[in-house]
């Protein structure tokens, strides 16, 4: 009776997450399954293997089985670290169970493998299976993005502004007025409310303050998939085009986008090369927080791009920040470019600050503000409001 009761307790049987490891004693080993695409194969890592009180060193033969095919190698360990590589190619998608046999000890795992993967803006891989077809965006960039690549109908809520271009552009975003609005502020943003709509991919801005990384978190807490991005100028906008374009399985539609975009700022670069720096329209302008554009912040790269000079740039501040309230006279600009949600109008904004009558004011478009296709026609009104001389041949769309 003595040797039984010893018996069992010699021999424990763990079951966690999926995975059925069989120890022995104090014996066993970790075990990490690289993820991989279709047509790739994997490498497993074993991390403190550990066989009569003691962590593994030198040779011992492994065994590993996947999907029928049997891997059989003498590895070498270090302080009970050891790795295999070759595990495949593997050619078909989906999970698969992975059996590894180290000196008897058996340990059963799974092995991804995804029909493709992509890296966001966290440097995090994200796997899918299959091509998402129900999406939750949360970023009005991100939907206007989906809409230009053909994949608005596979949206299934979205924030509030994102609803808002149903309002702009009834035409385009009509299919908005189907889905869930999910509110404003990312503070709103119920996340298990949205992994209740089950959704194939959420998009979410890869912002580190406020309720963003609580609310990714929670979100793959839920095992849902998530992609962060955070794009920072027009170039990146144009990258993130095809990194979509890879994501919603439309390639051809994102290569012809990023065609039009980079055509657009090429023209606007040409045409205005020539112009010397004391020649450049000299531009003051104002979001609609009343803060003033900066270097680094993108109605600045619309400025310099187009051939302008910005006279608000400041090395002490950040990318907008607020200015004296002397400084559209005191920097003597030829043109003053209000986002269009200023709170003044034109008229009050000219009388408030003595403007001169020979200082054009123009109400910049604010959806051309966003990160997003929709940048490229922001390119073209900045182009022709601080050259209105000369004869752009923009690209057709």
């Amino acid at each position: 009776m003595m040797q039984k009761i010893l018996a069992l307790i010699c021999v424990v049987i763990i079951v966690s997450a999926g995975a059925l490891i069989i120890v022995k004693g104090t014996e066993g080993y970790d075990m990490t399954v690289g993820d991989i695409s279709v047509g790739e194969s994997t490498t497993i890592t074993f991390n403190n293997a550990v066989f009569s009180q003691e962590r593994l060193n030198g040779d011992h033969e492994v065994r590993i089985e996947v999907a029928g095919v049997v891997y059989e190698d003498t590895l070498t360990f270090n302080n009970g670290q050891a790795s295999m590589s070759g595990i495949g190619p593997m050619n078909e998608v989906g999970r698969f169970e992975v059996k590894v046999t180290i000196n008897d000890h058996l340990k059963r795992g799974s092995l991804n493998v995804f029909l493709y993967m992509v890296t966001d803006d966290r440097g995090k891989e994200v796997g899918f299976f299959d091509y998402p077809q129900t999406i939750v965006s949360l970023g009005k960039a991100f939907t206007e993005m989906l809409f230009e690549l053909d994949s608005g109908e596979k949206l299934i809520a979205s924030d509030s502004y994102s609803i808002g271009l149903k309002d702009e552009d009834p035409n385009n975003y009509s299919s908005l007025n189907d889905i869930h609005n999910l509110g404003a502020l990312s503070s709103s943003w119920d996340s298990e409310f949205i992994a209740g709509l089950n959704p194939d991919l959420v998009i979410i801005h890869r912002y580190t303050w406020g309720a963003y990384p609580q609310l990714i978190s929670h979100l793959e807490g839920f095992n849902i998939k998530v992609v962060a991005y955070y794009p920072s100028s027009y170039d990146a906008v144009v990258d993130l085009v095809g990194r979509f374009g890879i994501l919603l399985n439309e390639t051809a539609a994102a290569d012809q986008l990023q065609t039009y975009m980079t055509d657009v700022k090429a023209e606007a670069i040409a045409k205005t090369a020539s112009i010397a720096d004391d020649d450049k329209p000299k531009v003051y302008a104002e979001l609609r927080n009343l803060r003033t554009v900066n270097n680094g912040s993108l109605m600045h790269e619309l400025i310099t791009t187009a051939g302008g000079k910005n006279v608000a740039q400041n090395a002490s501040a950040g990318s907008t920040y607020f200015a004296d309230v002397e400084s559209p006279i005191a920097l003597q600009p030829t043109i003053i470019i209000l986002e269009s949600a200023h709170p003044k109008s034109s008229e009050q904004y000219r009388a408030d600050f003595g403007v001169p009558g020979d200082v054009n004011i123009h109400r910049f478009t604010a959806t051309y503000l966003n990160y997003s296709p929709s940048l490229a026609k922001g390119m073209i009104e900045m182009a022709e409001t601080l050259h209105p001389g000369i004869d752009f041949d923009w690209p057709s769309k």
